[in-house]
């Protein structure tokens, strides 16, 4: 089903799955979306970072990082921020972001006490980032033409990496009880365990990119959605010749929904029931 449609731009959207709520993330607001019901638009200054926690809504602007209640009450200051987060990843109580300075170093951080925690500076890039756990995972740049995977601990700054791999670097990491992204260079889906000693390759030969992961890995692939099997098996066609381009994916066990971008402009969100999903 179309669940929502609007006259802007679907760039820059995020998707978070929350019972039978789906709320659709904007620079400028969020909006709560249930089939049936008339979407409820919260404004908000969200901009390409902002993120849903269990708590409300996280976001920077006007120099500190705000919580805005998903019930609509005003946003509270969490920390003065001077410089604009170029990611920020939560999961439950857990909150991290990414800073970079004028040389062009990223440095992750945590909230503490109500203060900025430095837990990992980079001494290049960080492209990519997720948390699990009471960890942050994730993509690192070395050098001009590889990349790697990093996990730093929250409480006590426990580190770990993988081996630099060539290529471009993932763009997207998802946690689901393992570490899943996409890797375009070797077109393959891999999955890692979070303190990144264990990897396997769950798709091969794939396009994949977004990418959600419940039960089951979702990819936009082309012109729709597809199911990928385990191993290097052919992708399954959930959706085949979606209306719009897909510009992000969540999925649970019971739905899966995307947000794209029309031929025409628009933005639409769709909803496709699992039950749906498996009987094409």
């Amino acid at each position: 089903m179309t669940l929502f449609t609007l006259d802007r731009t679907a760039h820059h959207t995020r998707l978070h799955l929350v019972g039978d709520v789906v709320y659709l993330l904007t620079p400028k607001a969020a909006f709560r979306l249930i089939p049936g019901e008339a979407a409820h638009e919260q404004k908000l200054d969200l901009g390409e970072t902002g993120v849903a926690t269990p708590a409300g809504f996280v976001f920077w602007s006007q120099g500190a990082l705000w919580l805005a209640p998903q019930t609509g009450s005003a946003p509270g200051r969490l920390v003065e921020l001077e410089r604009r987060p170029r990611l920020i990843v939560a999961v439950e109580e857990g909150l991290a972001w990414v800073e970079r300075d004028e040389q062009g170093r990223d440095t992750i951080y945590r909230l503490r006490g109500g203060s900025p925690k430095n837990v990992y500076a980079s001494r290049g890039r960080v492209d990519a980032a997720t948390m699990i756990e009471d960890q942050v995972v994730f993509v690192e740049g070395v050098g001009d033409a590889s990349w790697r995977l990093g996990a730093v601990s929250m409480p006590g700054g426990r580190r770990a990496f993988t081996r630099p791999r060539k290529g471009r670097s993932p763009t997207m990491l998802v946690a689901a009880g393992e570490i899943y992204y996409y890797d375009g260079y070797a077109a393959e889906v891999r999955a890692v365990s979070p303190d990144l000693q264990r990897e396997r390759v769950v798709g091969g030969d794939v396009e994949c990119s977004p990418i959600a992961v419940a039960d089951r890995i979702y990819c936009a692939q082309g012109g729709g959605l597809f199911e990928l099997p385990a191993g290097r098996g052919v992708p399954k066609a959930v959706l085949a010749n979606a209306s719009a381009r897909v510009v992000d994916i969540a999925a649970d066990n019971k739905r899966v929904v995307w947000v794209g971008q029309t031929r025409r402009g628009m933005l639409e969100v769709k909803l496709l029931a699992r039950s749906d999903a498996r009987a094409r």
